[in-house]
Order: structure tokens, then sequence, then C-alpha cells
């Protein structure tokens, strides 16, 4: 013990007398334990922690108490008080610290993400759903030479009616206008999509022109 360390524990007792605290109150103030505050305030430096540890606990004492801790430390410290580790005093690195986590946020949004495809997964990537509404069967009989195929398109992005793409309307909607010839006449129609497939029917007319009533006069 040397003179230094009995000063610092003076006047460590005397900033408690001024401050009207006990060690109950700093202990709780500075997070030090009340045993190595006993000791500091004894003067008895060899049975204190390794010295970045009394550097940091003087730092908390000059903090709570008003009074320059790093004077206080160099001051002791040349005089021998402590046992410096090296060139730099400083607390160790705490081991089990944990590094930053990734933002909750983020991971919460890729999951959301993987929700929403998995669920719509035959909506964004499947085969585009074609509804053809006229002709209604596989094979429709027609007298006029000229029909309008149409239907709707849910899923996809185009239309095409024997190769020729057709509008589709904001709703899914389209037609398309097929001049026929006569006898059995076959439509393709192929709704198709960007990320998708190909869905593709097929309709046949059979077209019968209207009979020519003629008379002879004899």
């Amino acid at each position: 013990m040397n003179e230094n360390s009995q000063q610092f524990g003076q006047f460590l007792h005397d900033r408690l007398r001024e401050k009207g605290w006990n060690l109950e109150k700093l202990s709780q103030t500075s997070n030090i334990s009340i045993a190595h505050l006993e000791h500091l305030m004894a003067g008895n430096f060899e049975a204190l922690p390794p010295a970045p540890y009394v550097h940091g606990y003087l730092h908390k004492l000059g903090n709570v108490l008003d009074f320059d801790g790093e004077a206080w430390w160099n001051e002791l410290k040349s005089e021998g008080a402590v046992k410096t580790s090296g060139s730099t005093d400083a607390l160790p690195k705490n081991r089990f610290k944990e590094s930053p986590a990734t933002p909750y946020w983020i991971g919460g949004i890729a999951l959301i993400l993987i929700v929403y495809l998995v669920a719509r997964f035959a909506a964004i990537f499947g085969t585009p759903l074609l509804l053809v509404e006229y002709p209604p069967r596989e094979i429709t009989p027609s007298e006029t030479p000229e029909i309008v195929v149409h239907g709707s398109l849910r899923y996809g992005d185009k239309v095409l009616v024997n190769q020729e793409e057709t509008p589709v309307g904001k709703d899914g909607e389209w037609e398309k206008r097929v001049v026929l010839h006569e006898g059995l006449n076959t439509i393709e129609i192929e709704g198709r999509r960007f990320l998708g497939g190909t869905s593709k029917v097929v309709r046949q007319i059979l077209y019968t022109a209207p009979s020519t009533a003629t008379s002879t006069l004899e």
C-alpha cells in the first residue's frame, strides 16, 4: 500500500460524504461491487482485479462523483499503486458480446414474399386460364359465312386465334372475327403468358351454305 492509494481512499471517502451517499448507494449507481469499493477506500489496490478493470472503476466513479477519474488513474499508475498491463490500459473486450443482428424487418419482408410467391405460384408462373365462350362445343354448326370467336383470358398476356394475335381487354375479354369456308373449319385459340406456359383450345365450325331455291317457268 502506498501513499497515493491511501490519498485516493480518503478522497473517495470525502466525496461520498459530500454527496450524502453510502457504499450501497455508490455500488448501485456505479455498478461496482461493494467489496471492490471497500478495497478502493482502504487503498488496498492489491486486492482489486487487474489494472484495466481498476482503470474502468475510476472512470465510473469520476462520472458519478464528479471528479477526473483519468487524472487519478494516471497518478496512481505513475506511482506504482496499480500494475499496468502494457502501453495501453483498457478494459478487455467482452468475448460474449452479441454481434449486431440483422434487422428483424428484413427477415419479415423476406418471409412474406416467400409465402406470397408460394400462394401465387400458379397465378404468376403457371398456365394461363383460357375460356372460349363461342364456339361453345368442339364442333358447332353454322349457316353464316362469318362468326365472332370470343372468350376470356386470366393470368395471361396474349391470345392468338389461328396464329393471329387478338387484343385482350383490361377485363381479360377478347374476340376475333373469323371468315369460314364451306365445310369443316378448324379454329385454334392459344392463351400465352410471358413467364408461364400456353393454353390451347381447338374448336371446329361446320359451315353449310344455305341452299338457293330455283324455279323454272315452263
